[in-house]
């Protein structure tokens, strides 16, 4: 009680009296206790679901703090979860809230699936489409569709069906122009701020920068 636990991550196989000598600029980048448990869970976990699990259980041991509420605020955007799944994470939810819902689990799916239908429907963002790249979405089929509308060649019977989908559903969803634009932005800022999750010091300005401007091409969608 009343101790402030900060964890200091060396390299695999580093002697910890090796790393004596430059302790100190270590200590200015150690993470709060709270938020390396959640981030070794999540990097230990083999799937979504387990990964909420292991993440939930940390968060549900952890006396409310600033350090706490970044914890968990890093774990819901590693899981992709809505803001509104934060509750799941509240102290005492381990008793009611055992599982993500298959909806919170498909929820990154839904975003591939939305951006790439709006990039169907109007060919204009397809120039957005081609800054990202295939690297932002998770589902290999989702990558397969991202190549293929950015070099269109002979697709399969299963990218076939699936652009076949994608074009029904930006009418069934009503994603205009506008919107398809901002699910796009969504993508970036999803990829953006796993990279920070893992960046080091060097990167971290310019990481930060372009989720900057993210945010700013939000702001004037308002």
């Amino acid at each position: 009680q009343g101790f402030d636990v900060r964890v200091v991550t060396l390299a695999p196989g580093q002697d910890p009296a090796d790393a004596a000598e430059g302790f100190e600029a270590r200590l200015g980048s150690a993470e709060s206790y709270v938020g390396y448990r959640v981030r070794l869970e999540l990097e230990r976990a083999t799937d979504r679901q387990e990964a909420f699990v292991r993440v939930r259980e940390v968060l549900a041991r952890a006396e409310d703090s600033p350090e706490r509420q970044e914890a968990m605020r890093a774990a819901a955007d590693a899981l992709d979860l809505p803001r509104d799944t934060l509750a799941g994470f509240a102290p005492g939810a381990r008793a009611t809230t055992g599982t993500l819902s298959p909806k919170v689990l498909e929820a990154g799916e839904r975003l591939e699936r939305d951006a790439l239908a709006g990039c169907i429907a109007h060919p204009r963002l397809l120039r957005v489409l081609a800054e990202l790249g295939p690297a932002h979405f998770d589902v290999e089929a989702h990558q397969r569709a991202c190549e293929h509308l950015l070099a269109p060649g002979v697709p399969d019977e299963s990218l076939v069906a699936l652009l076949a989908e994608l074009d029904a559903r930006a009418g069934s969803e009503g994603i205009d122009e506008e919107t398809g634009e901002q699910l796009l932005l969504h993508l970036r800022e999803r990829r953006l701020r796993r990279e920070l999750e893992t960046a080091d010091e060097a990167h971290l300005p310019d990481l930060q920068q372009a989720l900057a401007k993210v945010r700013t091409a939000f702001r004037e969608f308002a």
